[in-house]
């Protein structure tokens, strides 16, 4: 720093509060000035006043240097034969409503006075009192309070335009009482400063008072919705919605079909929303009753059963094995069950009977064809042999015991040939078996005899070739058991 300069600091002169006091010398304060306010160490001068019946004490003019607060007080004395008159007006639930001003009034003065008007109170006794001043008097005027009278105060809630934002609320004061209410929150909206509580005194009539708020910003919580089956898997898509802060959300469960809400979770609520949140919404599956039939064309079969699927699955039903009888279908399904009522329906139809002049017509079938077999090929045919047809027939029976070309006992089919004392050089064996599902009778052994036959014709394991092989004889052998029926050929030569 360089050169001379000047630093200045400045200062505001204190102030102080005077009071200046009239008072009587029994006590009784005949005014009090309005405060004054002086600079430190500033001189002040108040001045004396006349009041009726009293004579001042002292100077008429008081000088002060002022150091602080202070009052400066100027006393009277009251002449003799002067009196106050104090007049107080009381209800009769113990208020004093009102005190008028000392009065100061000359002995043997005949005073009147009147009564006042106070809203929810009625005066007790005369409007007029007249008092003849001998002493202080204290003149008292009485009021009842009245019990039936209100007025209406009725409070609004407003924006900024003032458009109403929350509906108008009433409420019942009585007179003289006073009134006072804070604004209530109201959610989105934040009352104004000047606004916050507001106060009637003293209320004398049917009045309005408006609360006015100005909107806040607004402000969005996401609310996701999950659908899910009882193991937490989703069902269905979720989805998402947008909530005001501090509106209220409610849903209640959609319908999907397939399932049922778990009763617990019919609707979702939220009283006030304050964040992003997630719901959820649990259902059970749905199970549809599906009832099976079992049925035959003649009556002997006639049975019913049911199952429970849950929804959306696939079902598959099996028919059922009962003696003598065979239906179309061994199972059949259900493609995606949703809904009840479901149903299906096995037809059984009684198997034809496997008569020994059926078994015959087999027999003779099977060895036609073979001979028609070997005379396409430009073969000779096959000629019969009694000891053969019964090594054969046999053989057909043992294959119910033991479905082999090896026989039951372990030996080869030589050993049968041998028992039954047939001659023979060469020697092959055919062994068949076909499910038996014939329900008609209608050329059934041709039918049984031509479905075998093809069995060994369409084989690849050298049954075509035994039919066509050099051999002389031939025997056919057929037996059943159950709905199985099995078929043997045996071939010689000599």
């Amino acid at each position: 720093m360089k050169g001379t300069t000047t630093i200045t600091f400045t200062y505001n002169p204190i102030k102080y509060n005077l009071t200046v006091v009239h008072k009587s010398n029994d006590g009784t304060i005949l005014e009090t000035e309005k405060v004054i306010t002086v600079e430190y160490d500033q001189e002040y001068t108040a001045k004396s006043k006349e009041f009726f019946g009293h004579e001042l004490t002292g100077n008429t003019s008081q000088k002060i240097t002022v150091k602080g607060n202070q009052t400066i007080t100027f006393n009277y004395t009251r002449a003799a034969g002067i009196y106050k008159v104090t007049i107080v007006h009381k209800g009769s639930d113990g208020i004093t409503l009102e005190t008028d001003p000392i009065r100061w009034v000359s002995a043997g003065t005949s005073y009147n006075v009147d009564a006042k008007e106070f809203p929810g109170y009625t005066l007790s006794g005369e409007f007029t009192q007249v008092v003849n001043i001998t002493k202080d008097t204290t003149i008292t005027f009485n009021y009842t309070k009245n019990s039936s009278m209100k007025y209406k105060i009725t409070v609004k809630y407003v924006d900024e335009a003032g458009k109403e934002i929350k509906t108008a609320t009433t409420t019942e004061v009585e007179p003289g009482k006073a009134f006072s209410m804070t604004a209530p929150d109201i959610t989105g909206y934040t009352v104004m400063a000047a606004d916050k509580t507001k106060t009637i005194a003293s209320v004398s009539k049917n009045e309005t008072v408006t609360f006015r708020y100005t909107k806040n910003p607004v402000v969005k919580y996401k609310i996701t919705v999950k659908y899910v089956d009882e193991a937490g898997k989703e069902i269905k898509t979720a989805t998402t919605t947008e909530i005001e802060h501090g509106k209220p959300f409610s849903m209640t469960a959609p319908n999907i079909t397939g399932y049922t809400v778990v009763a617990a979770d019919k609707t979702k609520t939220i009283a006030s929303v304050t964040k992003n949140e997630t719901v959820t919404f649990k259902y059970n599956i749905n199970k549809y009753l599906v009832t099976i039939y079992h049925k035959s064309d003649d009556g002997v079969i006639s049975e019913t059963e049911t199952v429970m699927v849950q929804h959306g699955e696939n079902y598959t039903a099996q028919a059922k094995s009962y003696d003598n009888y065979v239906t179309e279908y061994s199972s059949q399904s259900l493609i995606k069950v949703t809904s009840s009522g479901r149903s299906l329906t096995f037809d059984y139809k009684k198997l034809a009977d496997l008569t020994d002049a059926v078994l015959i017509k087999m027999r003779e079938t099977i060895f036609s064809k073979v001979n028609e077999f070997r005379a396409s090929e430009g073969l000779s045919p096959l000629k019969l042999d009694p000891k053969l047809t019964e090594a054969v027939n046999l053989r057909a029976e043992e294959q119910k015991v033991l479905y082999s070309h090896t026989r039951p006992n372990g030996k080869d089919i030589r050993s049968v040939l041998d028992e039954k004392g047939v001659s023979y050089g060469a020697c092959g064996e055919n062994i068949a078996k076909l499910n038996y599902r014939e329900t008609s009778e209608e050329k059934l052994g041709e039918r049984l005899g031509e479905r075998m036959f093809n069995l060994w014709l369409n084989s690849t394991d050298g049954h075509r070739e035994a039919m066509l092989a050099d051999y002389d004889f031939i025997g056919v052998g057929v037996s059943y058991e159950g709905r199985v029926v099995y078929g043997v050929q045996l071939f010689i030569s000599r």
